[in-house]
Order: structure tokens, then sequence, then C-alpha cells
């Protein structure tokens, strides 16, 4: 839905209205933290946020909610540090903590809802949600292989998230999980639900859903389960498929 740019066009805002004006529930699932997921989905009553693992309404009331105990995190990011050169950075609500390399790596402004820290200890003064790691050197799909020989993946999922970040989440966390109980909390049947996605983190949303759609330009595990391939989100590919969807329904 957003473009390459971080923004949603005029035309996707107007089919996005209009599905809402209908009565569709439009509903972000995302990685990101409720305080950027709302304002970029001004019609979104919902949110999954955090990789399933927090669910939210607008007024920021909890529907579900799950997290990653301390020594589990302290333990796994102390093994990735010690093997990998990379940058760690963990989402608690809207806080995201992490140390000056994944800032660095991350290659944005600052916001107050950053907080440096110089140790991985110092996680333990929060409750968090999940973990993200960038390298300097490896994409994605390469870290997250890495990543795999030095976890207990019984203990923690790892999700690739984008073509440079790795999330660890609890174990049987997904965008699915964290969909399913907004459906079950909002009295929607799985069968009646249009999923979108770009990255192998939507795989299990998209396999959730009753119909499953990717963009053209996702990477290519997504693409290879989807049952719709749209054009990609600079394309317009999301609202112009929904728009397909809608009219079909009238």
């Amino acid at each position: 839905m957003l473009r390459s740019d971080g923004t949603v066009s005029a035309f996707t805002a107007g089919v996005l209205d209009r599905a809402s004006t209908l009565g569709v529930h439009v509903i972000p699932v995302t990685a990101r933290r409720p305080s950027t997921t709302f304002p970029a989905v001004p019609w979104a009553t919902h949110a999954v946020c955090l990789n399933g693992c927090l669910v939210v309404d607008r007024s920021g009331d909890v529907v579900a909610e799950r997290t990653l105990p301390s020594d589990l995190i302290e333990d796994l990011l102390g093994s990735i540090t010690d093997q990998l050169e990379v940058g760690f950075a963990a989402c608690a609500n809207d806080l995201l903590i992490g140390n000056r390399e994944y800032s660095a790596l991350r290659g944005r402004k600052r916001r107050s809802t950053w907080n440096e820290v110089e140790s991985i200890r110092e996680l333990r003064a929060h409750k968090i949600h999940y973990a993200s790691i960038r390298s300097l050197h490896l994409n994605s799909d390469e870290l997250a292989n890495e990543i795999e020989t030095l976890c207990d993946t019984k203990a923690v999922s790892i999700r690739v998230a984008s073509p440079s970040v790795v999330d660890l989440v609890p174990h049987d966390v997904s965008k699915s999980t964290g969909a399913a109980a907004l459906a079950e909390h909002l009295g929607i049947a799985p069968e009646s639900v249009v999923a979108y996605g770009d990255m192998p983190n939507d795989i299990d949303l998209l396999a959730w859903a009753g119909l499953s759609v990717a963009v053209a330009s996702g990477h290519p595990d997504l693409i290879a389960v989807a049952d719709v391939v749209a054009a990609s989100a600079d394309e317009d590919g999301v609202a112009s498929d929904l728009q397909s969807v809608l009219a079909s329904a009238m």
C-alpha cells in the first residue's frame, strides 16, 4: 500500500476511503509500531502491529499482546552480536530501543520514540515485544540464515521483514495470529478476508486469509504462495486489486 517513498497515493487513499464507507474493515497488519501505523491509515479502527505481537484499536486499547522474556532476549541478542557484525533494536509498544550501530544502519532521523542503549542488558527495563537485527554486510535473507544457526528456533520465530531487517518474535506469533485474534474480536471469518503482502513475514498471513494477494515488487517466496499477484505499490497495485474486489462484491 505504501509507495517506495513511504506515502499513500491519492488513488489508493480514495479506494480505501470508499472501502471504509462501504463497511469494509481496512486493517494494517505490520511490523510497525502503533504511533507510525495509524497516521498512515486514517481509515483503520484497529491495527495488528509489531509483527502480530500487539493488536490495538485507535484509542490504544489492547485486543491481544505477546512479549519476549528478558532472559531470552538477552541470550539471543548476546549470541548474535558475539558472532555477527550487526546492530540490534527492540520494540516495546511505541518505543524503539537499540544500539548506535542499529541507528546508523537504519539511516533515519532520530525520533522521540528512539532510545539508545549501550548494552543488551539495559533492555531488561522494558517489556519487549520483538527484536530487530540489521547487518552492514548481509541482506535480510543471508542474515536470517546466519541467525538461524545461532538461535533456538523453538523459542523464537525468525521473520524477514524487509530487504535489510530480520525480526525475532515469540515462536508462536506471526501476523496471522494477530490478524486471527482481531478477526475473532470483530466477528470476521477468515474466508472473508483479503490479505495483501510483499515480504516473507506476510506468508503466514496470506495463508490464513480467504484470498491472498502479493504485489509484483514483493519477495519471490511470498509471490510463490499468493493466489493473485497485483502490480507494485508504486503502481497502486493493492488499491487497483481492492477496487476490483469491491466491484465484484457489489
